[in-house]
C-alpha cells in the first residue's frame, strides 16, 4: 500500500491511468459517482468514501463552480461541480476545459486525506473543508482560461497564470510532488492520447520527412494529425499544438536521432 501511496504522489502518468475512468464518467453522468466502485481505489479503504457529483444550474453570471459537504456520521465527502446551463448544453469544449480544472479541485482534496496522518486528522481536514467552494468561474476568468490554453505561445507561459498554476489548486502544505497544472494539462491531453493519434509508425513518417527535407509534407502530416484531435478529443488548437510538440521533444526524441544515424 505504502508503494501504491508514493506513486499516487509521485508518478504523473500512474495518476492520469487510474483517475482518467472517473473523469471520463464524470463528463456526462449525472449521478454520483463513488471513489471506491473504481477497482483502483478498493484498498484505499479509508479515501474510498469521496463521491463527485456533476450538476448544471442556472449560475447568472458565474459559469462553474464546486462545493463540498461532509457527512461526518457517514464519513461521507462529496464533491460537486456545478456547471451553468448554457455552458453545459451549448460549449462542449468549454465544458470538457472547466470539468477538468474542477476535477483538480477535486483531486486536491484527494491527496489532502491521504496525506493525512490518520482517520482523525483526516475527518479535521473535511470539516474543515466542509460547507466550502474551492473555486468559482466567472465570464471573465471563463474566457481567461479559454485564452491561456488556446492563445499562450509557451509552457511557461501557461504555468505562471493563476487559475491553472500549482498553487491555485494546492490544499495546504501536501506532499505530492506533481505538479497541478502538469495534472491539468494531461488530463486534457495525455500522453496515451497521444500514443492514439501519434503512433510509432506515424512518427517515424513524420521524422522521415524531416531528415529528406519534405518539410511541407512533414507539416501536412502533422496538421493532418491536430486536426484529428481538436475535432475528437474537443480540445483548442493551439492546446494540443503545444502539448504534442512538447511530448515530441520531451518522450521521442531518441526516435528521431535513431533515425537521422
Amino acid at each position: 500500500m505504502t508503494g501504491e501511496i508514493n506513486k499516487i504522489k509521485n508518478d504523473l502518468e500512474y495518476v492520469i491511468d487510474i483517475f482518467s475512468p472517473v473523469l471520463y464518467k464524470l463528463q456526462d453522468n449525472n449521478s454520483p459517482i463513488y471513489l471506491s466502485s473504481f477497482a483502483d481505489f478498493i484498498d484505499f479503504k479509508d479515501i474510498g468514501n469521496l463521491v463527485i457529483s456533476l450538476l448544471k444550474a442556472n449560475l447568472d453570471s458565474r459559469k462553474a463552480m464546486n462545493i463540498i459537504r461532509y457527512n461526518e456520521k457517514h464519513d461521507i465527502l462529496h464533491f460537486y461541480i456545478i456547471l451553468d446551463e448554457l455552458i453545459y448544453k451549448n460549449s462542449k469544449e468549454i465544458k470538457k476545459i472547466i470539468i477538468v480544472h474542477e476535477f483538480i479541485h477535486f483531486l486536491s482534496v484527494f491527496y489532502a486525506c491521504i496525506d493525512a496522518k490518520d482517520i482523525n486528522s483526516r475527518r479535521k481536514i473535511l470539516e474543515r473543508l466542509n460547507k466550502t467552494s474551492l473555486d468559482e468561474t466567472n465570464n471573465e476568468k471563463t474566457f481567461e482560461l479559454y485564452k491561456v490554453l488556446n492563445e499562450s505561445k509557451l509552457i511557461d507561459e501557461f504555468y505562471s497564470y493563476e487559475q491553472v498554476n500549482d498553487s491555485h489548486f494546492r490544499i495546504g502544505k501536501d506532499s505530492i510532488s506533481l505538479d497541478y497544472s502538469e495534472l491539468f494539462r494531461n488530463f486534457l491531453f495525455s500522453r496515451k492520447m497521444f500514443e492514439k493519434y501519434f503512433n510509432s509508425e506515424k512518427r517515424k513518417q513524420f521524422f522521415i520527412l524531416l531528415k529528406e527535407s519534405k518539410t511541407d509534407k512533414a507539416n501536412k502530416l502533422f496538421n493532418n494529425i491536430l486536426d484529428d484531435i481538436v475535432k475528437n478529443e474537443i480540445l483548442p488548437k493551439n492546446f494540443v499544438f503545444k502539448q504534442v510538440s512538447d511530448m515530441v521533444m520531451k518522450f521521442y526524441a531518441n526516435e528521431y536521432i535513431s533515425i537521422l544515424k
